[in-house]
């Protein structure tokens, strides 16, 4: 699915989902606290499950389902037992203890929005329902502010203005990271690398040791070793 290799796997999916929240805490710095989940549709499953193992700042969840094997079901009817279940929302929810706001369109025809007010009713935390008329399953949230803005300021503390810039580390710019990476028949590189210590890793995310670029506050960094030309 997308540049990830190999046969999708529930394993594989919550992987990248923890992988992704590492990345945000090992080498943007944000605090686990700051950080609010966003998924949609098949991506309200890792959502829903980082959330629940997590005490993130706020969870967002767009046209999401109760279940795989219950959606299999509004379709097949008893072989629905078939189906290999991946993401048990409507179980997962109830341990969300974060501020969590649900968006699901009441003409979306791929998941209905029964499966989102399910999982509304299942939350015992803080929590909003929004439910445009008009909203179908891909429908853009950025074409009508009702649907995500205006109901996310006012459901979030979120602040009107910030003193820091997010400062993303030049090594998650680097091609050569990719697993579709081509290597040219010429390049240059520097091949220094900062160690450092995981935040990611003290609250239980099995986070890779990701170097952390030039600007790294209290990480020493080796002298950068001389351009070589690799041929």
């Amino acid at each position: 699915y997308g540049v990830c290799r190999g046969p999708p796997s529930r394993a594989g999916v919550l992987a990248n989902a923890s992988a992704a929240l590492a990345f945000a805490m090992d080498a943007l710095r944000l605090p686990l606290e700051s950080i609010k989940i966003f998924g949609r549709s098949i991506g309200t499953g890792p959502a829903v499950y980082i959330a629940a193992r997590h005490r993130v700042a706020g969870l967002i969840l767009v046209t999401p389902f109760w279940s795989i094997r219950k959606l299999f079901q509004d379709r097949v009817g008893p072989l629905h037992y078939l189906v290999e279940e991946w993401f048990d929302n409507g179980n997962e929810i109830m341990q969300v203890r974060c501020p969590t706001m649900i968006i699901h369109g009441k003409r979306d025809i791929i998941i209905p929005c029964c499966h989102g007010e399910m999982v509304f009713k299942a939350c015992t935390a803080r929590k909003m329902f929004v439910n445009p008329h008009a909203m179908e399953h891909n429908t853009n949230l950025t074409t009508d502010t009702a649907f995500l803005i205006v109901p996310m300021f006012r459901f979030f503390a979120l602040p009107d203005y910030s003193f820091q810039d997010l400062k993303v580390p030049i090594w998650a710019y680097d091609k050569r990271r990719s697993h579709e990476y081509v290597r040219p028949d010429m390049e240059v590189y520097s091949a220094a690398v900062a160690p450092f210590s995981s935040p990611a890793r003290r609250v239980g995310l099995d986070s890779p040791d990701l170097p952390q670029g030039d600007s790294c506050d209290g990480c020493y960094i080796p002298p950068p070793s001389p351009p070589v030309c690799q041929i």
